[in-house]
């Protein structure tokens, strides 16, 4: 079972994930993302929670969902409340969610607020469970101009996308600017937060090396509450 007492491993798309053995993350709660179970056989591991939050990739990957979760009851899974027309039901294992507007994060897992991409819109769950404190890993906040998504050069695996449009300013914009509300919220609400993806162009959290990270995460962390 999550043990929210001791912090939270958040595993982005990035392609910074390629420059850490990822293995190295079974024995933490980890969160994940969209495709990402793609490459769970070769991390080792199913995270303790995977997300799709958005709209637009879950009519991309929705079809691919009800195997992937009945084939990992471990898993809790955070879906947009559009799975559902891919037949996926809301029980023990899946909360179905709509996006909200707003700054603050949602006090309501059903109605989370929208900070523009899976990874920050997640920070609001894992506040919701309790953790307070968060390693992020492939979080890297800097997306390259695409004219071919076959050549994927911002996500960890070309496949993990697959089916996307070509990634426009617009979408750039939308992707990183909720990152600087979600850490003015984690400030707020008592979450510690050390972004560990080498080479990462956040600001907006004190970035650390993996390693250090691992070790600054199993230090003691903060009690948790709501967990």
């Amino acid at each position: 079972m999550p043990n929210a007492a001791n912090g939270v491993v958040l595993i982005g798309s990035g392609p910074s994930l390629n420059r850490i053995d990822p293995r190295q993350l079974a024995t933490y709660d980890t969160i994940a993302f969209n495709r990402s179970w793609l490459a769970w056989p070769n991390w080792g591991f199913a995270p303790s929670f995977h997300a799709c939050l958005d709209p637009a990739s879950m009519a991309i990957i929705g079809p691919e969902l009800p195997p992937v979760i009945a084939a990992h009851q471990s898993t809790r899974f955070f879906l947009h409340s559009s799975a559902a027309k891919f037949g996926v039901q809301e029980n023990a294992q899946v909360t179905l969610c709509d996006l909200v507007p707003g700054t603050a994060f949602s006090g309501s897992l059903p109605g989370l607020t929208d900070y523009g991409n899976v990874g920050s819109i997640s920070m609001q769950i894992l506040h919701a469970l309790g953790y307070r404190k968060v390693l992020m890993v492939g979080v890297d906040g800097d997306y390259l101009p695409e004219t071919d998504v076959r050549r994927d050069a911002n996500h960890f695996r070309p496949d993990y996308a697959a089916g996307r449009l070509p990634l426009t300013p617009e979408l750039r914009t939308r992707y990183t600017a909720g990152w600087p509300a979600v850490a003015a919220e984690c400030e707020r609400v008592g979450i510690e937060v050390r972004n560990a993806s080498p080479g990462t162009v956040l600001k907006c959290f004190p970035a650390i090396e993996p390693a250090e990270g691992l070790d600054w995460l199993a230090r003691s962390a903060a009690p948790a509450v709501n967990a």
